[in-house]
């Protein structure tokens, strides 16, 4: 008996890692993180160059194309995915999960996803910079907008996409195509980036919410915003926005070892 009951609590322990991937991999399609994550390289692409161009021309010459392999890794949306699923399950707590994976099952949870996901679409993304191209003639109503600034406020939205901008120039200045600049000038330069990046992303996500909600009335949005800022929907937004910020450090610091040691691996 005592065997079989040593060998019940191996099976039920070794189980458990397998429930909680399959318990994130719901919570994580439910609430659009693939979309979210495949956003990333275009998003990034531009601050990745202008970091390539600011090496001296000589260097660039000899290590852009596997600096940009390298930086392409760094980002690359499916190991991405992978290795934050795999950064959640190991910090998280069962019950709250499953009190998370309720919320985001509620009908009004799934109506706001399907918004976004469509958003995420090409069509989408093609209506939206129509939509965006329309409202300079057309002002929306002052409430509407208020409404968009609260809803920012609930899911983190432009600082956490202020955070992530900010934090991936650290991780690719410091790790893998260091500047030489020292720590007080990286500082400085990274207080600047976010300071004339934050309004610009409260900008975008009051324009995309604009884009995404409108075929949800005031009532129904202001209900929405108030399950956002409920303590399950807060847990689970933040934590998963800790994960991806950790996530993409540990990412970095991986880039910065394979970009060094394939530059070794070419020396004579």
């Amino acid at each position: 008996m005592r065997l079989l009951a040593l060998a019940l609590c191996a099976s039920q322990l070794a189980a458990q890692p397998v429930q909680l991937a399959v318990l994130v991999e719901e919570a994580f399609q439910l609430s659009g993180v693939r979309n979210q994550v495949q956003q990333l390289p275009g998003q990034f692409q531009q601050q990745f160059e202008e970091q390539i161009g600011k090496l001296p021309a000589a260097q660039r010459e000899k290590t852009a194309p596997l600096l940009r392999k390298v930086l392409n890794d760094f980002i690359e949306p499916e190991s991405l995915y992978r290795q934050l699923k795999i950064n959640f399950i190991a910090n998280i707590e069962a019950k709250k999960l499953q009190a998370a994976i309720e919320w985001l099952r509620s009908p009004i949870a799934r109506r706001m996803q399907k918004l976004e996901d469509y958003a995420y679409s090409r069509e989408g993304k093609q209506k939206l910079e129509q939509f965006a191209a329309d409202i300079q003639s057309t002002t929306p109503a002052p409430q509407r907008v208020n409404l968009m600034r609260d809803l920012d406020q609930a899911v983190n939205g432009s600082a956490f996409a202020t955070d992530l901008l900010v934090e991936v120039a650290r991780d690719v200045t410091e790790k893998i195509v260091p500047s030489g600049a020292s720590a007080k000038e990286l500082n400085r330069d990274l207080a600047e980036l976010r300071g004339a990046s934050h309004p610009m992303m409260v900008n975008m996500f009051i324009l995309q919410s604009l884009f995404m909600y409108q075929p949800v009335i005031d009532e129904e949005l202001k209900q929405y915003i108030t399950a956002r800022r409920s303590e399950i929907a807060q847990w689970y937004t933040r934590r998963l926005q800790e994960t991806l910020l950790r996530t993409l450090s540990m990412r970095a610091a991986k880039a910065a070892a394979d970009f060094k040691g394939a530059g070794a691996a070419k020396r004579p």
